[in-house]
């Protein structure tokens, strides 16, 4: 069997290998086969590099490709896998319309499809057009289908509403970031109405809709009792077209339990029709309308709803929504009566220290059972530190903080190490990215780490940090009684800090554009440091620390000279011809080697981060193809500067991870 990592991430176990990546249950091998036992302790689906010559003794596997450019040789090992695959995903593997004719094929003698994922590929409407035929078998059984960002016009919808009508057992469609527009949507809710689909599920994201295409969703809304899902999120449908399918809503019988409206153009004057839908949907349980006008005045209208008997909401994303500390007033009360809101995202609201106040102390109230709390820029400054402080140690249900970006400093964080320190402390997942923390901290956080038995993961990104303060934290984690599980330092401002903090180099009106971050996916620790400088880069310990702890198999201290970053003259990045796990000692000292295994690893691990969760400015994003705001990633960090920065010396990129 191969050779793989894990890393428990969420709901899943991720491997990294290179080239592949294949979802294998144990079922995939010999029912008494070490490879099997192997498998099944983990518990969950294990993500494996396939060999050519690996025998299928089932066809309940998933076979999960994702950025790989595949070879004809390699499309013809894939094919017969195609044919017998449970879950066959191919995103971002630079498909067109003439592997499509192969896909359709495939498809139409393997019964045991129930999902089918394309996104990121260039198929077309004539490409989609072959792909839905091979759908159209009497035996078909899919239950899920993305083509998400296939390139997909409202010319194509026709055929895509006519497989709707003859799909019965499909319930869940992505179809975001494809320019449908009005035209287009109108086709597709033509097969959505009729009887024989039983579409529960509707991604509409990116998809250059405006208020005309609301009356069509309506009519499938009051049509479809048992739709539970409809995303719509970035279109300008405007407040005309927001209450026509509120109104749709209102009529429908459907149990409706996720609605997204972000960046639709939603103003105050819609929130009273939201609370309408709020209070009459008892099956919601997920409402997002980030990135909306809504203001304090807006909020107001929809607590109404919110403390309804019947609402049973569990996530809110309100973020970036004009709400200031007026309006947590009235989210306060929300907080405290409903036990059944969980998750809730405030991020980009002007809520400064008096918002903060009036948070923490409804989170010390025994009504409020949030769980995750993301208050990402909100102008919060170190006086509210003692709040959070509070909460830390004494609120037993909070789990998840999101506080980056926001001027905590020092003496802030240092607040928040207090509680964290204190044994009443259930906080596992805590966000201090980019608050100005420097390695004045590191001792403080380095206590905690050591204090606290529940933190699991800790982001201190783009701070103030520099070798003496990471390698306290390093430390820190290596000790047997540390239970952090990731710990993560991306320095997205390579070094550079117009504010002068410590422990970074000033930088005066300069703006370097991202910087590239290092990634790893490695067990059961990880630390993830990049900058220029740093102490993956430095001769002292940082280097130690490479040494002693970095795994050979992956990814060695990386040079990153002009030619990994992509001269201004050179048009193709350099070619992929070496192995992606090197032995450190040959390796290290070969900058064309490093920069070759560099790019067979970027777009893997541009994929891998993309997937983690959301966008970092948490708002309409054109790159990540995951748009519920989750969690931070960095594809915008991930995309390589034209060249060095004038007077810098090239970045050092470094993967530090150990397994206890």
């Amino acid at each position: 069997m191969t050779r793989f990592w894990s890393q428990s991430l969420g709901d899943h176990t991720l491997a990294w290998c290179p080239g592949v990546w294949t979802r294998a249950h144990p079922c995939l091998f010999p029912p008494e086969s070490p490879a099997c036992e192997t498998v099944r302790g983990f518990g969950q689906d294990v993500l494996f590099l396939l060999p050519p010559t690996q025998p299928l003794f089932t066809s309940t596997m998933s076979l999960d490709i994702q950025c790989e450019q595949l070879s004809d040789a390699r499309w013809a090992e894939l094919l017969p896998l195609l044919q017998q695959c449970q879950v066959v995903r191919l995103d971002d593997c630079g498909l067109t319309e003439a592997r499509c004719s192969d896909i359709s094929s495939a498809l139409r003698v393997n019964p045991a499809l129930t999902e089918l994922s394309l996104r990121g590929n260039e198929l077309g409407d004539a490409g989609v057009h072959c792909v839905l035929q091979g759908l159209q078998s009497p035996s078909c059984k899919i239950q899920k289908l993305s083509l998400q960002d296939c390139y997909l016009t409202g010319a194509g919808c026709g055929v895509l509403s006519s497989t709707l009508r003859s799909l019965p057992t499909l319930q869940e469609l992505h179809l975001s970031d494809n320019l449908l527009g009005d035209a287009g949507l109108q086709l597709l809710c033509e097969g959505l109405l009729d009887p024989q689909c039983r579409l529960e599920k509707l991604q509409l994201e990116y998809c250059n809709l405006s208020a005309a295409s609301c009356e069509p969703l309506a009519s499938v809304l009051r049509a479809k009792p048992d739709f539970k899902e409809l995303t719509v999120s970035n279109n300008n449908i405007s407040e005309a077209g927001v209450r026509v399918l509120c109104q749709g809503l209102k009529d429908s019988p459907c149990q409706l339990e996720a609605l997204k409206l972000e960046g639709c153009g939603i103003t105050s004057d819609n929130c009273r029709d939201l609370c309408s839908i709020v209070a009459s949907k008892a099956s919601l349980r997920e409402l997002a309308l980030g990135s909306n006008k809504l203001g304090d005045v807006g909020l107001a209208e929809l607590c109404p709803g919110l403390l309804h008997p019947s609402s049973s909401l569990r996530t809110l994303w309100i973020w970036e929504c004009g709400i200031t500390a007026k309006g947590c007033g009235d989210l306060c009360r929300v907080l405290r009566t409903k036990e059944s809101l969980k998750e809730l995202s405030l991020a980009g609201n002007e809520l400064g220290d008096e918002g903060a106040r009036l948070l923490c102390e409804t989170l010390l109230e025994p009504g409020c059972q949030l769980e995750s709390l993301w208050v990402k820029s909100c102008s919060f400054t170190a006086a509210c530190c003692s709040h959070f402080s509070s909460v830390l140690t004494q609120n037993k249900c909070l789990l998840e903080l999101q506080i980056s970006n926001n001027r905590l400093g020092d003496a802030g964080v240092q607040e928040l190490c207090q509680g964290l320190g204190q044994p009443g402390s259930v906080l596992r997942v805590l966000w201090l990215g980019d608050c100005d923390v420097s390695d004045r901290s590191c001792g403080s956080l380095a206590a905690t780490l050591l204090a606290n038995h529940s933190l699991r993961e800790l982001d201190l990104s783009n701070n103030c940090l520099g070798d003496a303060g990471v390698l306290q934290l390093v430390e820190s984690v290596r000790q047997p009684g540390c239970l952090l599980e990731q710990l993560v330092y991306v320095d997205a401002l390579g070094g550079w800090c117009g504010h002068g903090c410590p422990g970074r180099k000033a930088g005066v009106g300069e703006d370097t554009g991202p910087r590239l971050p290092l990634a790893s996916v490695q067990p059961v620790r990880h630390l993830l440091v990049c900058g220029d400088g740093g102490p993956a880069a430095g001769p002292g310990g940082g280097e130690a620390i490479l040494e002693d702890h970095l795994l050979r198999r992956f990814l060695p201290l990386l040079s990153l000279d002009d030619r990994l970053r992509g001269s201004p003259g050179a048009e193709q990045p350099l070619p992929c011809a070496h192995p992606v796990y090197p032995r450190f000692e040959e390796k290290r000292s070969d900058p064309l080697i490093f920069a070759s295994i560099f790019w067979t690893l970027y777009k893997p691990l541009k994929h891998f981060l993309g997937r983690r969760g959301s966008c970092p400015s948490w708002g309409p994003c054109e790159v990540c193809w995951h748009r519920r705001r989750h969690r931070p990633t960095w594809h915008g960090l991930l995309s390589l500067p034209k060249g060095p920065a004038p007077g810098k010396q090239p970045k050092a990129l470094a993967v530090l991870s150990w397994v206890l």
